[in-house]
């Protein structure tokens, strides 16, 4: 008996060495594609500026933006508990930043912020419904999590670029462009992503000729 007990014991060790679990890849450096914002500084830099009045589609446009970065970050922290990728938990860390930038407009015109501090909860039942829909096609695989990413930044981008034709406030441009750069950036960052896991992406809103001039250039700074 104790000849066989030793035996068996020598197997479960042979069997556990070969077992030996290898260590899981790094995740990819996606450093060079985050763009935060510093609120402070904007804020100083655009105190001295004159606010003037708005039009109505100039707020309009301040507040739908300040939601939709809330969205961007909101997204990113539900798909970052689902799959623990951690391009999502950095980049939602610059969204919040970017949101900060977009309350620095809000606050200085003087407007009524409708953020709620809940996540998922917005006042626009556009983004309310968007918020719901990208979630639960982000949950059904860490490879469709991403894409969800990447279709955000896009979304972001045209939307951005929308709003950008309904100002020629340089206060209002310059975090628009900021916010732009940002958005591209972010697309880059998850498509480097995708590429390193061999993930093939296709544009999903912005055209494809766009979509390649942003893929194939280097990665964005801001001047705040």
């Amino acid at each position: 008996m104790k000849s066989f007990a030793a035996i068996l014991i020598l197997v479960l060790i042979l069997l556990s060495a070969g077992c030996t679990s290898h260590p899981e890849p790094a995740p990819p450096d996606i450093s060079e594609y985050l763009t935060p914002i510093d609120s402070g500084n904007l804020s100083r830099e655009l105190g001295p500026v004159p606010a003037g009045m708005l039009t109505p589609a100039e707020e309009q446009d301040i507040l739908f933006m300040q939601e939709e970065e809330k969205l961007a970050r909101d997204v990113y922290a539900a798909l970052y508990e689902k799959w623990q990728i951690r391009a999502f938990l950095n980049i939602g860390e610059a969204e919040q930043t970017h949101l900060d930038s977009m309350t620095v407009l809000v606050d200085r015109y003087q407007i009524e912020s409708r953020i709620s501090n809940e996540r998922g909860v917005f006042s626009n039942e556009t983004l309310r419904f968007l918020y719901d829909d990208l979630v639960a096609r982000g949950s059904t695989s860490s490879e469709e999590a991403l894409r969800v990413g990447a279709l955000i930044e896009e979304i972001d981008i045209v939307d951005l670029q929308e709003a950008m034709t309904r100002t020629g406030r340089q206060d209002i441009l310059q975090v628009y462009d900021n916010l732009a750069k940002g958005s591209r950036n972010h697309l880059r960052a998850f498509v480097n992503v995708m590429g390193q896991q061999g993930i093939s992406y296709t544009p999903q809103v912005l055209p494809q000729d766009e979509y390649q001039a942003i893929i194939a250039s280097s990665a964005e700074r801001g001047r705040a």
